[in-house]
């Protein structure tokens, strides 16, 4: 695994300076690719010391800076998404005098040139719509953020509101090319009330009123299934009241493993956020009160949702906007792409569950040389073997690699025995099942990980095994509710191992 020098993350949509121009000298900063010489948009922060939580100054840059601060010594850190290497490092700036700093960035991995495309599903960008659109302000500040970010996909919820969107409220147009290899769309809704949210993009033409009385989340969601089919429906987490009922209308085409939960740390770092925070279901309180605990307990509910027959890719989204001074993309999704980069390829590719997701690591797998998301057959009888490649790539050490199947993690490869190119051994099915694989840095402040989406096994022909505790979970989740929710997993648990 090819690595760099530990760096926690965050960006900001201003910048927080430490005096005034009449008070500071400047610190100028130029970034640039190491292999090509060329200007690297990125983000920049600086601190005034190591330990410092809050920094002097945050924001990103199309490669070229002048920073005003005050004599002294401070903590550098620049980044330009997880394909690169970041840099860190102290800089003395003396009195009366300006500094000029040179700082190159190596990549690590170019996952483009993998057919690897990188999006985020959480988006609320600042700026004035201009006609329910983003106004040229807007779009070229967007752009600096996904050149800076390495971003290719950036859908933007351009309406919030807790009720079916009715009428023409949508901007006249949805796609956006901010470049040959970026591209934002804008006919996308949150409809967020508390305690649950659901994510849609892609809207093509205005809805109309429901033919009843539409009431709630669910009811929404089936509405809008009803009207726009080929609306993409995503759930923001995966720990939301609702989730087992919004799973169960079997319209949800996305669910957020990578969230904003993740980078909350990042988020309110400068107040010490709980880990346990926010909305939705919590880790037993018997547990350790930390984000790991935290982010393995999202990534086991989302294998529960699994191992009840539910096939659902994961995705990712940071609520950029919204939350404080995390980066455009910090939890995004790579879809792979065999056809050119189109909005309406990438999201071909997710519906194909051919993805990764992350906030830190970029995690390539291969199992039998096909992609996350295949469906793999086997006769009853026998056994399917799988012999997984997977390339790993990142600028924090690598705690573990887990091969998880049903739920369970089967392998675990740590930390002395992981490179670039990691060798597991077969992965061996008997039964209908699933596997996929994460790997987990050693970041304590934080939950920084990545994993594949999906892929299944079907032998004989058996679609999936249902796991009797999944099932169960589910229906104590959703208690006393009568709901068609409920139903479905009554019928499933009437199917279950």
């Amino acid at each position: 695994m090819r690595k760099s020098s530990p760096c926690c993350l965050s960006t900001v949509f201003f910048c927080i300076l430490a005096a005034s121009s009449a008070e500071a000298e400047t610190l100028n900063i130029t970034v640039t690719d190491s292999d090509s010489g060329n200007l690297l948009p990125c983000r920049i922060r600086l601190y005034k010391s190591e330990t410092e939580k809050k920094p002097e100054y945050l924001d990103v840059c199309d490669g070229k800076v002048g920073i005003p601060a005050r004599a002294g010594r401070y903590r550098l850190r620049v980044q330009h998404g997880p394909e690169y290497e970041r840099s860190e490092q102290d800089v003395q700036i003396r009195q009366g005098k300006d500094m000029d700093l040179s700082v190159r960035l190596r990549r690590l991995v170019n996952a483009r040139e993998k057919g690897w495309w990188s999006g985020e599903t959480h988006l609320h960008f600042p700026g004035r719509l201009k006609g329910r659109s983003l106004n040229e302000e807007s779009l070229k500040k967007l752009k600096l953020h996904m050149l800076a970010e390495d971003l290719n996909l950036a859908p933007n919820l351009s309406v919030c509101r807790s009720r079916l969107p009715v009428g023409n409220v949508w901007p006249p147009e949805h796609v956006i090319q901010i470049d040959a290899d970026r591209l934002c769309t804008l006919r996308n809704w949150e409809d967020e009330k508390s305690p649950d949210s659901v994510i849609y993009f892609n809207v093509t033409r205005p809805f109309i009123n429901p033919r009843g009385p539409v009431h709630g989340h669910v009811d929404r969601l089936i509405e809008v299934k009803r009207q726009q089919p080929e609306v993409w429906a995503s759930l923001p987490a995966v720990n939301l009241e609702g989730v087992p009922e919004l799973v169960a209308t079997r319209s949800v085409d996305s669910i957020e493993i990578a969230s904003h939960f993740c980078s909350w740390w990042i988020q309110t770092d400068w107040k010490g956020a709980p880990p346990f925070g926010g909305w939705g279901r919590k880790p037993p309180k018997s547990l350790d009160r930390t984000f790991r605990t935290r982010g393995l307990f999202h990534l086991q509910l989302y294998y529960g949702i699994l191992n009840c027959g539910f096939r659902i890719p994961p995705s990712a989204g940071t609520a950029f906007g919204l939350r404080g001074p995390v980066g455009l993309g910090y939890d995004r999704v790579y879809v792979h792409l065999d056809e050119p980069f189109t909005n309406e390829n990438w999201w071909k590719g997710f519906k194909a569950g051919r993805v990764f997701v992350t906030n830190g690591p970029i995690l390539i797998v291969t199992a039998n040389g096909k992609l996350p998301g295949e469906v793999f057959s086997c006769p009853t009888g026998k056994t399917l073997e799988l012999n997984l490649d997977i390339a790993l790539f990142s600028n924090e050490p690598v705690e573990c690699v887990e091969i998880v199947q049903d739920g369970k993690v089967v392998q675990k490869i740590q930390e002395e025995s992981i490179s670039e190119r990691i060798k597991a051994e077969p992965l061996s099915f008997a039964r209908s099942g699933w596997f996929h694989v994460r790997a987990i840095t050693a970041v304590t402040k934080t939950f920084r990980f990545a994993c594949t989406g999906p892929s299944y096994v079907e032998v004989g022909d058996k679609r999936s095994t249902i796991h009797r505790p999944d099932v169960e979970y589910f229906l104590e989740w959703i208690g006393k509710r009568e709901s068609k929710g409920k139903k479905v997993y009554e019928e499933l648990l009437r199917q279950a191992e």
